[in-house]
C-alpha cells in the first residue's frame, strides 16, 4: 500500500509522458552502445606487444577519451532521470530552479563534449592506417564496432542540444511564472476581502519551475501554494 501511495505522489505515469525523460532514455542508449562497442571492439592485443592498443590510429587516447564521454553521458542520464522524477516534490522553489540550472548547464556541456567525441573519432578512424600498431588499418574484424561508435555519438549531439533546449526553456517559463505570481500578491490590496474566495482564487501560470505535465490532473493552483 505504501509503494501504492508513493507512486502515486511521484505522478510516475506524467513521469514518463516528459519529453525530457523520452530524450534522456535515447541518450542513455547511445551512450551505453559507445561505451560498449568502443570498450570491447576498438581495443586490440597484438602478439608483439603485451598491452592492448587502440586500433582507432593507434592512438589509445582516443579509445580512453570516448570511454570517458560515455560513461559521463551515463551517469548525468541516469542522475538527471531521478532529478526528473522527483524535482516536482520539492518544496522549496530554489531548488527546483537550481536542478532545472544544473539540467540546461549538463545537458549543454555532455552535447558539446559529443559534438567534440564526433569529429575526434571520425577523424582518428579516417587516418587509421596498416602500421605497426594497426596492422589492419580499417580492415580489422572489429571495424564494424567502431563505426557503430562513430555513428551513435553523432545522434548523441541533437538529441542532447534538444535536452539543453527543453531545459533552458523551462528555466525561462519557470523565471516568468515566479515573477507573474509575485506580481499577483502585490496586486492584493482590496479592502474587506473575502478570504475563503482568495484561497481557492486561480492563476495561469503553474506553480514556479515545475513540469506541466504533472499538473495536468489540477484544475487551478491556491495561492498559498507558491512558495
Amino acid at each position: 500500500m505504501n509503494f501504492i501511495l508513493l507512486l502515486n505522489e511521484l505522478s510516475i505515469v506524467y513521469y514518463f509522458r516528459k519529453k525530457e525523460v523520452h530524450c534522456r532514455f535515447l541518450c542513455l542508449l547511445f551512450a551505453l552502445l559507445v561505451y560498449a562497442f568502443v570498450s570491447v571492439g576498438a581495443w586490440m592485443n597484438l602478439s608483439s606487444s603485451k598491452e592492448q592498443i587502440c586500433q582507432i590510429n593507434g592512438n589509445n587516447s582516443v579509445c580512453n577519451f570516448i570511454g570517458f564521454i560515455g560513461a559521463l553521458s551515463i551517469l548525468v542520464c541516469i542522475g538527471f532521470l531521478v532529478v526528473d522524477l522527483v524535482v516536482d516534490l520539492f518544496v522549496n522553489v530554489l531548488y527546483r530552479k537550481y536542478a532545472i540550472f544544473g539540467d540546461v548547464l549538463c545537458s549543454a556541456f555532455i552535447c558539446g563534449s559529443w559534438l567534440i567525441t564526433f569529429f575526434y573519432i571520425g577523424i582518428s578512424w579516417w587516418s587509421t592506417e596498416k602500421t605497426s600498431r594497426t596492422p589492419y588499418g580499417r580492415s580489422y574484424h572489429n571495424s564494424g564496432d567502431v563505426m557503430v561508435g562513430i555513428f551513435c555519438s553523432f545522434l548523441s549531439v541533437p538529441f542532447w542540444l534538444l535536452l539543453t533546449l527543453l531545459a533552458w526553456m523551462r528555466y525561462k517559463k519557470g523565471l516568468a511564472c515566479a515573477f507573474s505570481n509575485a506580481r499577483g500578491f502585490e496586486n492584493i490590496s482590496v479592502p474587506h476581502t473575502n478570504f475563503s474566495s482568495f484561497e481557492t482564487s486561480t492563476y495561469q501560470c503553474p506553480p514556479p519551475f515545475r513540469h506541466d505535465s504533472s499538473m495536468e490532473e489540477e484544475q487551478h493552483y491556491q495561492s498559498t501554494a507558491v512558495y
